[in-house]
């Protein structure tokens, strides 16, 4: 499940440090604090048919355990507070105009997945999220499913990387980092009885896929030196971590591999990507101890993004399409990519970013000269132009978000913009309109008509025209006489 990031003081107050730290040069250096100097100790690499000299290897310590590198963290520490003091008061004014703009109420938009709504909060007093989720079309009270809250008690740090909950929505399968190292460690959750199931199994990925009869979980384990994901496995429920089986293995370290469910949860899809290739794989969901089948193999240059419902495979492709096309594939062609059918052309001024597939509707992100849009097709009878959404402001990031229902007749997408806090919003394809469901609240005087945003184009010196993005106060524009903050990338 997907949810809103949530900006907590602390991470403000992370960002607010960098930026003072490059603000106070600490120049006058007779006045300062001492910062320590690691000592230097010869060690020899031979690597890549090259030989360097590593003189801090010694610092490499994967237990964390080592007192000389404890004790230089520490120290290391102890002379950024140090050399931040001068700053401590500025750094409270800040933090304080911050935090003044955040709301207490901090309830996420409710997501629809099968019987049930899901939604997020913050509870006061707590640092972690709380889970809830309704019985729709009900008027049952909301329930807990994963309080973040009670599990952290105890850690010095904890997060959940991934939920997902079973096909008959009794059990709750989770992964779990109270290292900070994103090293997960998979646990699951009686939804009934509230009780936490014996099975756990660590070192993990947070990728995750329940088979249809809810007995059988897929994970995918990391080398425990790079942690990368690299074997998938298949978990019984109630028998011994030792005995799960071995689906596939990734032997390519260019390769990330992931797990997960199609949208309608009849596959299991196992991925395998790289920077310039793709493979995917899948298991009937309904035949957990089946062998892998294989959708695409890997070639070099090819990359795809995969949809898949009622029998048919919705890719985007970038073959013979740099910037990707939209193709449809039956089962029985799905392996020879000269036999997939085209949906949507390939453009080359329009890149296709991303895809969603509903039972009447096919949506697809694309960006045009830097800006995104959202097209939206009938599905039975899939042509061009199709609808795009259209969206209030001339320069703005929209892009498909909390679409987990595909018999939805609605399509979600996020949207914000300079003058625009993050929002959600519905898009109603028969009346070609869009409503507001949820906006973050600016606490304050803040009102976004009192701004205007604009796009213009300048020429550079290599005669590339680049595109601005400005926004200012409206009734406080003097053209040619306001101060500019200027941010550039690129």
């Amino acid at each position: 499940m997907t949810d809103f990031p949530r900006i907590l003081p602390g991470c403000l107050m992370v960002a607010l440090v960098l930026t003072l730290t490059a603000c106070f040069d600490g120049s006058d250096k007779t006045k300062g604090p001492n910062p320590p100097v690691a000592r230097v100790q010869d060690h020899i690499i031979e690597q890549h048919g090259l030989i360097r000299n590593d003189e801090y290897y010694w610092l490499r310590d994967d237990s964390r355990q080592d007192p000389e590198v404890l004790s230089l963290l520490a120290a290391e520490n102890q002379y950024a507070t140090d050399y931040m003091a001068p700053l401590s008061g500025l750094q409270d004014q800040i933090y304080r105009e911050i935090t003044a703009r955040l709301t207490n109420d901090d309830r996420s938009l409710a997501i629809n997945d099968g019987s049930y709504a899901y939604h997020r909060e913050f509870v006061p007093g707590g640092e972690q999220p709380v889970y809830f989720r309704t019985l729709r079309n009900s008027n049952h009270k909301s329930e807990i499913i994963l309080d973040q809250n009670r599990l952290s008690s105890g850690h010095a740090f904890y997060a959940v990387g991934s939920w997902r909950t079973s096909p008959d929505d009794k059990l709750l399968a989770f992964t779990e980092d109270t290292v900070g190292r994103n090293q997960f460690r998979l646990r699951f959750r009686n939804l009934d009885s509230g009780e936490f199931l014996p099975d756990s199994i660590a070192n993990v990925s947070d990728s995750i896929a329940w088979s249809a009869d809810s007995r059988w979980i897929f994970y995918v384990r990391q080398d425990e030196q790079t942690l990368l994901p690299r074997q998938v496995y298949r978990h019984r429920l109630g028998t011994p971590v030792a005995s799960d089986v071995l689906v596939y293995e990734e032997t390519d370290r260019a390769f990330y591999t992931t797990v997960s469910a199609s949208r309608s949860r009849s596959l299991i899809l196992i991925s395998s990507d790289s920077i310039d290739a793709s493979e995917l794989q899948f298991i009937p969901a309904d035949q957990p101890e089946s062998a892998p089948q294989m959708f695409q193999r890997r070639e070099a240059g090819h990359r795809f993004v995969v949809r898949h419902l009622d029998g048919n495979f919705y890719i985007l492709s970038n073959r013979d399409a740099p910037e990707y096309r939209l193709m449809i594939a039956a089962d029985t062609v799905r392996s020879e990519p000269e036999k997939w059918r085209e949906l949507m052309p390939y453009r080359p001024q329009v890149s296709l970013t991303d895809l969603e597939v509903f039972d009447r509707y096919i949506a697809v992100g694309e960006t045009e000269a830097g800006l995104p849009r959202i097209r939206v097709m009938d599905r039975s009878e899939p042509a061009m132009p199709g609808h795009l959404i259209s969206f209030p402001d001339p320069s703005y990031h929209a892009l498909l978000a909390f679409n987990h229902d595909h018999q939805s007749e609605v399509i979600r997408y996020a949207y914000s913009s300079l003058r625009a806090p993050d929002s959600v919003y519905e898009y109603h394809p028969g009346l070609d309109h869009s409503y507001l469901l949820k906006q973050d609240e600016v606490v304050g005087d803040f009102d976004p008509v009192n701004y205007t945003v604009e796009r213009l184009w300048i020429d550079a010196r290599d005669g590339e025209r680049v595109p601005v993005s400005l926004v200012y106060r409206t009734g406080l524009f003097r053209k040619g006489e306001n101060p500019l903050y200027l941010e550039a990338y690129g």
